[in-house]
């Protein structure tokens, strides 16, 4: 039996996955391409719990091939998807993944407003795991993006040093602008683009050039031409993101506000700063000192493959083997005993040293 991914993401973001995927695994968009008046439509049918048929990709037509369906789609019209295949006569396995926090989403499904016996729910960040009850499974990456911006880029030989930072306002205009003019501070040529979002004020924010959205396609050029990325998160946020994991896989030093990344196995304080109350305090010796290759086991680990392998791990954040599902007669069979001393424990073991992450 194989494994289905079904999400609701751009093609080029798609692309460096599907390239990677294992003869054991397909993955689709949920959604098939309709008008707007047609997604009005197909909203209005999640919120009652019911979505037709006519809405979902080709990959509904063939349920009987999947023992696993992973749902990477938090949103609330996603949200039903279980009770459509369920009542499809779906038996399998269902795993929704929160790849984003629910806090501060509007988009976002509530965790306990689904039905445990049905599914299960699983999320790429600590806090919301011990938060919502929820299995933890950290972000993932491809190693085909870096090789797919490698063969397009053509960098320019130039001495100086570039830092990149691209994404929604989201709030944090004022925050964004003082990394940017400290990091101009340190002689660092700065590449931020910033999207114009609801949370932009025109009162605030009429003298900023906001940029267009991009597509991940030409993100990852920008990433592969710059030397630094920087990162800022929602306030709370605990679980790896994809910025840092493209710092990761692309070898590049990375300034985030996320302090938990101090306690993962991938913290290496020459390859990443963190930005706290003594900003910016260090940041230009940090400029200066030399990258350190990371471990090929490292990205491994954050990996595609390995993260599909660790649907197959009981994987509470709290330590505990399995988490409560309500008797559902859908559990994951043959649940392995232990789960891999990599994230999860490396993350409570620096926990034990720093203190709580977040205040670190």
């Amino acid at each position: 039996m194989k494994t289905l991914v079904i999400t609701f993401d751009n093609e080029s973001m798609l692309s460096g996955y599907k390239a990677c995927l294992p003869p054991s695994v397909d993955m689709f968009n949920i959604f098939r391409r309709v008008s707007k008046i047609a997604q009005a439509v197909r909203m209005a049918f999640s919120r009652i719990g019911f979505m037709p048929c006519f809405f979902l990709e080709s990959w509904v037509e063939s349920l009987s091939d999947y023992s696993l369906i992973i749902v990477m789609d938090s949103s609330r019209t996603a949200s039903c998807l279980h009770k459509v295949l369920r009542r499809l006569g779906y038996s399998g396995r269902i795993c929704y993944y929160y790849w984003n926090t629910v806090e501060g989403d509007k988009k976002a499904a509530n965790p306990w407003g689904i039905d445990r016996k049905e599914c299960e729910l699983w999320s790429f960040d600590p806090r919301e795991c011990r938060e919502y009850n929820m299995h933890f499974n950290p972000s993932f990456y491809s190693r085909m993006f870096s090789t797919m911006a490698k063969s397009s880029s053509i960098r320019k030989s130039r001495e100086g040093i570039s830092a990149y930072f691209m994404g929604l306002e989201k709030g944090r205009l004022a925050k964004i602008m003082a990394v940017e003019n400290a990091l101009i501070a340190a002689g660092v040529e700065t590449r931020f683009y910033v999207v114009k979002d609801e949370t932009s004020s025109e009162v605030t924010s009429s003298d900023f050039c906001y940029s267009d959205s991009i597509p991940y396609s030409e993100n990852i050029l920008k990433v592969e031409e710059s030397d630094i990325l920087v990162e800022i998160t929602k306030p709370n946020q605990e679980g790896v993101t994809i910025r840092t994991l493209e710092a990761l896989f692309f070898g590049k030093k990375l300034i985030t506000d996320n302090r938990s990344v101090r306690c993962l196995n991938l913290y290496n304080h020459n390859n990443v700063y963190i930005i706290d109350e003594r900003f910016p305090d260090g940041l230009f010796d940090f400029i200066k000192t030399p990258y350190v290759e990371p471990h090929d086991e490292l990205l491994d680990y954050y990996s595609f493959e390995s993260w599909l392998e660790r649907f197959s791990y009981p994987s509470s954040v709290d330590g505990s083997c399995e988490l409560p599902m309500a008797d559902s007669p859908h559990q994951r069979p043959d649940a392995k005993s232990e789960y891999p001393k990599t994230y999860y424990e490396s993350y409570v073991d620096n926990i034990a040293e720093w203190g709580y992450c977040g205040n670190a």
